[in-house]
């Protein structure tokens, strides 16, 4: 038994009485309530992030881009070849521990003036 889930509680009579703490439900659903995903980059690196449910995924996102040095309104986030609607939370998008979302950063321009 975990020495941290053990307290000792003096009582009235002066004896102490070891009680066992109950871990609270939401401990237990906190590893449920966070999910692993991996962004393959446009580099080639799967980086890998483990996130809330229940949070929109552009703090996530923007999180991934701040790591990478790359500006959040030039990449696009694609799931399964769909672009990821980046203001919905791992549960609406039905997102899974372990998916893998691919980042693309745009390339603007890129072209030569005529002659």
């Amino acid at each position: 038994m975990d020495p941290k889930e053990v307290a000792e509680i003096p009582t009235s009579a002066g004896k102490i009485v070891r009680s066992e703490r109950k871990r609270r439900a939401s401990e237990h659903e906190g590893s449920s309530n966070r999910i692993h995903l991996k962004i393959f980059g446009h580099d080639g690196v799967l980086s890998t992030y483990r996130i809330r449910r229940d949070k929109p995924m552009q703090k996530f996102l923007k999180r991934y881009c701040q790591d990478q040095n790359l500006e959040y309104l030039a990449t696009d986030f694609l799931y399964e070849g769909e672009r990821l609607r980046k203001l919905s939370t791992p549960d609406e998008l039905r997102l899974e521990d372990g998916d893998q979302i691919e980042a693309f950063v745009r390339a603007d321009g890129g072209g030569h003036k005529a002659v």
